[in-house]
């Protein structure tokens, strides 16, 4: 399986039909309100809390998840890209300790799979 480019992860984020999306970490509720060409803007159900979360930050972690097929550990505005990026269907996740995988490397053995709706 050969990798995604960066462009087709973002259009994908950008056809997301499912907009409720909770974090890996913690389980909280967010909103997808919109996606540009070069943001995701995001509310937070429980504070109704808006931010944006750039293109150029998940670009980042989609190169370090190709380069080595596992990313850990999300500080900051990286839990809700990790948890958008963890809709793609050639990536899985664990939550404890948090960690994305992508399927067309070597994954870890405790992985959790789950269905994901496109």
């Amino acid at each position: 399986m050969s990798q995604r480019s960066f462009e087709e992860v973002w259009r994908f984020i950008g056809s997301l039909k499912v907009k409720e999306i909770r974090t890996l970490s913690q389980g909280a509720q967010n909103t997808i309100l919109n996606v540009t060409r070069n943001h995701v803007d995001v509310e937070r159900v429980s504070t109704k809390k808006r931010f944006r979360a750039y293109k150029r930050w998940f670009e980042e972690v989609w190169k370090e998840l190709g380069a080595r097929g596992v990313c850990e550990f999300p500080r900051g505005h990286r839990r809700i890209i990790y948890a958008i990026l963890a809709c793609l269907p050639e990536v899985e996740y664990s939550t404890y300790p948090v960690t994305l995988y992508l399927m067309s490397q070597p994954t870890h053995p405790f992985c959790k799979r789950v269905k994901r709706e496109a």
